[in-house]
């Protein structure tokens, strides 16, 4: 894979699966743990603050909507409008892009962004910065989404509010050869996260004939003092505990 393969695959996903990797995707680049309560998606051991992560893909606003009598135009104009914008054509084309399900009492920071063609858009907000009009806000915060839904808004990014968004809380952009990277980091093995402690082992698993076995290694224990070590030549295996 690259990063040409991934962004095709990204765009190929459904809603709740690109949120998913966009949740991996800001817990690597921000090292986050993992989420404290099923209300938020990620969490900050350094301020104590819970994050939540909505992304979308980019693509053409559909210029009809679907009636008995549009149908089949919608179907066949639905091809051409899941093409892809390009950042740097943002101004050129319609767009829309629901940031949805946000619940300001469930986290403390937001992280939001955009899938373009060309790259990723990544976006912080403190929820207390999150505000409907009515409330000073700058975003387009609107608190009612679905009827009976009380305390959970939407905003929408759009070829016509987008610049606000750059201007006021704009975070990172990232390539999706620089995204790859990212996420083959975050997927690859690695011993308590310690690149040296592997490489010293190095020779005991040759001695061992390649046969490695570890015990379970919590995400959260990242720090040791010293490594055991025990070889058994007769099993011609190597333990680390």
């Amino acid at each position: 894979m690259d990063g040409e393969t991934l962004r095709s695959g990204i765009f190929a996903l459904r809603t709740r699966r690109v949120g998913s990797v966009a949740e991996c995707m800001v817990k690597r680049l921000r090292k986050y743990g993992k989420a404290r309560s099923i209300f938020h998606d990620l969490f900050d051991e350094q301020t104590r603050q819970r994050i939540e992560v909505k992304f979308s893909t980019v693509g053409k606003k559909a210029e009809h909507t679907v009636t008995e009598h549009t149908v089949l135009q919608c179907i066949e104009d639905a091809i051409s409008e899941r093409e892809p914008i390009p950042f740097s054509e943002w101004r050129n084309h319609k767009f829309e892009c629901n940031i949805q399900q946000v619940k300001r009492r469930k986290f403390d920071v937001l992280y939001y962004g955009l899938f373009f063609s060309d790259c990723v858009k990544i976006f912080r907000i403190s929820k207390s910065d999150i505000k409907t009009r009515k409330e000073g806000g700058d975003i387009g915060y609107s608190d009612k989404q679905h009827e009976g839904n009380v305390g959970e808004g939407q905003f929408h990014l759009t070829e016509k509010n987008l610049q606000i968004h750059l201007e006021k809380y704009f975070l990172k952009t990232l390539t999706y050869d620089e995204l790859y990277q990212l996420l083959l980091r975050a997927t690859a093995w690695s011993f308590c996260g310690c690149t040296s402690a592997w490489r010293s082992l190095s020779p005991a698993i040759s001695a061992a004939n390649g046969l490695l076995f570890c015990h379970p290694v919590l995400p959260v224990t990242r720090k040791f003092s010293s490594l055991r070590m025990t070889i058994s030549q007769n099993t011609g295996s190597t333990s680390i505990v």
